[in-house]
């Protein structure tokens, strides 16, 4: 093997002709924002692209096309070019935007197709025809997805993730939207779907209330005493979080009422109803306080006591009511919501659960948690489980949420939303 010197830069890409023939050009780029072309035989240099800079930034990205006649190249300076190898001339450039966060990182030339990825993270399909307009953009996370939501009708999801970003997907097509303007300053701990806006808390001790016929941050967001952890909303505004120190109510996105409280809340749900609402925390009680006139009572109607060191990771009602389903470490009780007396419990998860959802027709229960499993438990029959293992292979599953009785949506810290179609046992 021959070794050619060939700069003393730093080399961030290099791409070569697939020719077996190892007597074509090959393409080296340094940090210097240049383009060099050299013999793939002797290393000896052919030219440099444009007679000087390529690009106004760091080039980060190469692919040749398939009569390998030309070359496309991505840049920090926002644009992607092609590039006549032969007449060494730009013959179309991309504009990609404006933002930091439309530098673009990598590219790809695939058949007809020509993709480039932006510092953000999007997927960009370049239209020749149109350089100032990608034909289409794919959005999504690259940060943890902690928090979910999904439309009544479960066409559409609402995702947040560990570097405050909220996506609205479209179940149908996979197409995401991000949400525009100023949001929050930190994760989304948790959402809840109220009416047309999306309740958010995060750790930024805020909640906000989003339109989802916008997908605009406006001016309505509520400070919080302490730090949210969850999330619940029931009619005509009211919405209920679970923060480090207290139980807080709001009404349009309005503080109406906080409940301090001398444990760790870590979740809630509100009664269907409206007249409960059980909360779940750092102990190793589930605590049911009643609701009256978006006002907490003191003192808990009930307070059930769960297995000694446990932790309550999440609490849902039924859709119909009747039931409530509590996690805490790696058990799902099932809870009649008239008395509070445990109905059935599930086990089988090997590591805690973090989520819970029920299917509309309030029979089946399905859970995620660190060991990355899935599993959906049928509320007629105990004894039966349906068990995914690895649904997101090497990751937490943050949360999921059934789009009807059989369609199953969960994501995780792996950045995915995944569906899932369920056959009941």
């Amino acid at each position: 093997m021959d070794t050619v010197r060939i700069h003393s830069d730093l080399i961030s890409v290099c791409k070569a002709l697939h020719d077996h023939s190892y007597s074509k050009r090959v393409i080296v780029h340094v940090i210097r924002c240049q383009i060099f072309l050299y013999n793939g035989k002797t290393g000896e240099e052919t030219c440099t692209l444009g007679g000087g800079k390529a690009h106004k930034g760091g080039v980060y990205g190469l692919s040749w096309s398939a009569d390998s006649k030309r070359l496309l190249s991505a840049s920090a300076d926002k644009t992607a070019k092609i590039w006549d190898i032969d007449a060494n001339t730009v013959s179309t450039e991309f504009t990609c935007g404006s933002a930091l966060e439309d530098q673009q990182l990598g590219c790809l030339w695939q058949g007809d197709h020509l993709l480039t990825v932006s510092l953000s993270g999007n997927i960009n399909y370049l239209d020749i025809n149109n350089p100032s307009s990608p034909r289409r953009i794919i959005k999504g996370h690259n940060k943890n997805i902690l928090s979910l939501a999904s439309s009544e009708d479960g066409s559409t999801l609402y995702t947040g993730s560990f570097d405050a970003r909220i996506c609205q997907w479209k179940v149908a097509s996979g197409d995401a939207e991000i949400f525009k303007g100023q949001g929050h300053k930190n994760q989304v701990s948790d959402m809840v779907l109220c009416g047309e806006n999306l309740a958010t808390c995060s750790m930024d001790d805020t909640v906000r209330l989003t339109s989802v016929q916008t997908l605009e941050y406006g001016s309505q967001v509520a400070g919080l005493g302490s730090q949210p952890f969850g999330i619940d909303c029931g009619k005509d505004g009211l919405v209920v979080v679970a923060c480090i120190k207290e139980i807080s109510v709001l009404r349009d996105g309005n503080p109406v009422f906080s409940l301090p409280v001398d444990f760790e809340p870590q979740c809630t749900a509100v009664h269907p109803g409206q007249t409960e609402v059980a909360v779940g925390g750092k102990t190793d009680k589930l605590y049911i306080y009643t609701l009256d006139n978006d006002t907490l009572a003191e003192n808990p109607k009930e307070s059930i006591s769960l297995s000694n060191g446990t932790t309550v990771s999440d609490v849902v009602y039924s859709p119909d009511g009747a039931y409530l389903a509590c996690a805490d470490s790696r058990r799902v009780s099932i809870f009649n919501s008239t008395d509070y007396q445990r109905t059935v419990e599930f086990t089988g998860p090997a590591a805690r659960i973090t989520c819970l959802a029920w299917t509309p027709d309030s029979r089946h229960v399905a859970s995620g948690g660190l060991d990355t499993n899935l599993y959906i438990y049928n509320f007629d029959k105990p004894s039966s489980k349906i068990e995914i293992r690895g649904a997101h292979p090497q990751s937490v599953i943050s949360r999921v949420t059934w789009l009807d009785n059989n369609t199953l949506a969960s994501v995780g810290h792996d950045c995915c939303v995944r569906f899932w179609s369920i056959t009941h046992q």
